[in-house]
């Protein structure tokens, strides 16, 4: 992964270039092969090489243009280059040397700031236009490529990291206990702000334009609930999908170097992953898979976790150069410490340790680009949302027969199923929000979790941002708008491009297209759900692809029990140590007895305290992160 840096002086102060430097330099594990600096009297900029597509080994960075005094940096890979080289004249033949930073350049000079909006991709870029004296900056449209920054009326910093932001000297690290609050609650209200004041992040599909004595931001893209397809048979959407779907996986298949794909074994890793081969078998060669094992766990815990039957199916079909490691043998907190200094804020993951193992493979075998099917489930969704359309709609039969099959598919009771789909939504939800907005107005904080001490929570503003909705209210496709278009999708792609950026891998998600997405959001509900089956879409286009084991998977494995396995391996007799010590500021934001009762339930019966271990987990992260913190503070 690429990375970006530098500093816009606002009041003409000079831009001291060891500053930038020195920025630079907490960069170092972006840029393995090299760095390129620029700076005049009032900017700075730098830019940070990892070779990854043909075109990047001759790009050079920053770009400059200097008819039109613009200067560019960007961590960027763009997937419209096509539409893009007719758009601006360039000749077919151009186009296989073309680097993607030229088409971030010539398309702010035709469309200025409105120029994210014609380009698809990974990318987050800096333009400085001396001319007007601005600075312009652009983020793609999910933040897959992290991009944080510094305001003051003095002086305007940007970077890949956080770290690197501390090297301006009037920014002081400290802690944002609103964003602290959130991460004990497992919630992530906002994509703007992080854990340190006055560090923010540029919001996905953002722009930022500085100058001297303004500011101006804008949101250049929102998926649309109000947006539907034209009606056609299943086989045209499920055609269309397949198409897209493909080209998602293509674009991010443009590499020199060996890709690689994670491969759990589920439906949408496996797609990935056989849609990959296909593609790569056309060019002679082959897709690495790296996918976690657990031979050394018992029957029944294996029986939930392993998919190594399902992983072998799609190596089975061939086209694969398959990398399989025991992740029963590896210690899920054993480098937490690093974690944290890639991710640079808590993060709730407990088995980031699991994608940590396929990184360092991946980097032992020359792979550079690295595909993950993360979160292919909200983009081509279940569908559950179909049912509660049908409700509203009266059409009380086909929602009984989609109930019935959903259980016999998830291998549950019928009542109990009616229970999950249809009490719960209608009945109990109702009552509860009733319920939440009368107890919230009489005890602020009450609907905290156990771990938060109170006052803490009230104090960081907990209470203002626990919001609940009537989510049945939604019908289905504003229903999957909102979970596309929260907060959650940016910090799962920020977190997964700090860990690979330590390894020189560019991570890649294909259900994160924009393409891909608009075409789920706006896909009929029977198309999510069907029979019983959900994401059936997805299900449907994979004939002839996927091993028909997957294809009609009715399950997946369950990774939550990975991370408690491999803790009361490794650890289970220190565990009562890591709880004595919290003090100082842990200790004002815990609440310690809701660990001791959790750990006295623990000795009783560790195999029925999950619970337990992901509040310890929490309470870990966020001691590591203190640690780090206090290290940053020295330096700042």
């Amino acid at each position: 992964m690429s990375g970006i840096c530098g500093f816009f002086e606002r009041k003409e102060k000079r831009a001291e270039a060891e500053q930038l430097y020195r920025m630079a330099a907490s960069l170092d594990r972006r840029g393995p092969d090299g760095k390129g600096y620029w700076n005049d009297s009032q900017v700075a900029m730098a830019n940070l090489l990892l070779w990854t597509t043909p075109e990047s080994k001759s790009e050079q960075l920053p770009l400059l243009d200097n008819e039109r005094g613009l200067v560019l940096v960007c961590d960027a890979r763009i997937d419209n280059r096509s539409d893009l080289v007719s758009e601006f004249g360039f000749s077919a033949s151009e186009k296989e040397c073309i680097p993607d930073s030229l088409f971030i350049m010539e398309a702010y000079k035709k469309w200025g700031s409105d120029c994210p909006r014609h380009l698809l991709g990974d990318y987050a870029f800096v333009i400085w236009d001396s001319v007007p004296k601005k600075m312009f900056c652009g983020r793609d449209h999910l933040g897959a490529r992290p991009f944080y920054f510094f305001l003051s009326e003095t002086v305007f910093a940007f970077s890949s990291e956080i770290k690197a932001l501390f090297s301006i000297p009037e920014l002081e690290a400290r802690v944002n206990e609103a964003n602290i609050a959130d991460f004990l609650q497992r919630i992530s209200s906002d994509t703007g702000s992080t854990c340190f004041k006055d560090v923010y992040r540029l919001p996905p599909a953002s722009t930022l334009l500085v100058e001297v004595g303004d500011v101006h931001d804008e949101i250049y893209w929102k998926t649309d609930p109000e947006n539907r397809l034209p009606v056609a048979a299943d086989e045209e959407y499920a055609e269309e999908f397949l198409r897209i779907f493909t080209e998602s996986v293509r674009c991010r298949l443009r590499s020199a170097y060996p890709v690689g794909c994670t491969l759990s074994g589920g439906l949408d890793s496996s797609s990935i992953a056989c849609v990959a081969r296909n593609i790569l078998a056309e060019r002679g060669e082959k897709l690495h898979t790296f996918s976690a094992i657990f031979p050394g766990l018992s029957g029944e815990d294996r029986g939930k976790i392993d998919e190594q039957r399902y992983q072998q199916a799609v190596i089975n079909q061939g086209g694969f150069v398959p990398h399989p490691f025991r992740a029963d043998l590896l210690d899920p907190v054993a480098n937490l410490g690093q974690y944290l200094q890639s991710c640079e804020e808590p993060y709730f993951a407990p088995n980031l340790f699991l994608l940590d193992e396929a990184n360092r493979l991946a980097q032992e075998n020359g792979v550079r680009v690295m595909l993950d099917g993360l979160d292919g489930d909200s983009v081509v969704s279940h569908g559950y949302e179909r049912l509660h359309g049908l409700a509203f709609s009266g059409r009380w039969f086909t929602l009984i027969r989609e109930i019935i099959k959903l259980a016999e598919r998830q291998g549950v009771g019928r009542k109990s199923m009616l229970k999950r789909r249809l009490y719960r939504p209608y009945c109990r939800e109702p009552l509860a929000h009733v319920w939440h907005m009368c107890k919230s107005y009489a005890k602020p904080g009450w609907n905290f979790l156990p771990l938060i001490n109170k006052e803490f929570g009230l104090k960081a503003g907990l209470d203002q941002r626990l919001n609940t909705r009537l989510g049945f209210l939604d019908g289905p496709f504003k229903a999957h708008h909102l979970v596309l278009s929260g907060p959650l999708q940016t910090k799962g792609l920020e977190l997964q491009n700090c860990l690979a950026a330590s390894f020189n891998l560019n991570c890649c998600s294909p259900f994160y297209d924009r393409r891909l997405m608009e075409f789920c959001l706006a896909l009929p509900p029977h198309l999510k759900l069907q029979q019983g089956w959900g994401r059936y879409v997805l299900r449907k286009s994979m004939g002839g692809i996927l091993p028909e084991e997957i294809r009609w998977r009715p399950d997946k494995g369950n990774l939550s029990n990975a991370f408690s396995a491999g803790l009361l391996f490794h650890h289970g007799g220190d565990i009562g140590q890591w709880i004595q010590c919290r003090e100082g500021f842990l200790g004002q934001v815990l609440q310690k007895e809701v660990l001791m009762k959790g750990f006295d339930d623990f000795t009783e019966d560790p195999l029925q305290c999950s619970g337990f271990l992901l509040n310890l987990y929490c309470a870990l992260v966020l001691q590591g992160w203190l640690n780090t913190f206090k290290q940053w503070k020295s330096s700042s």
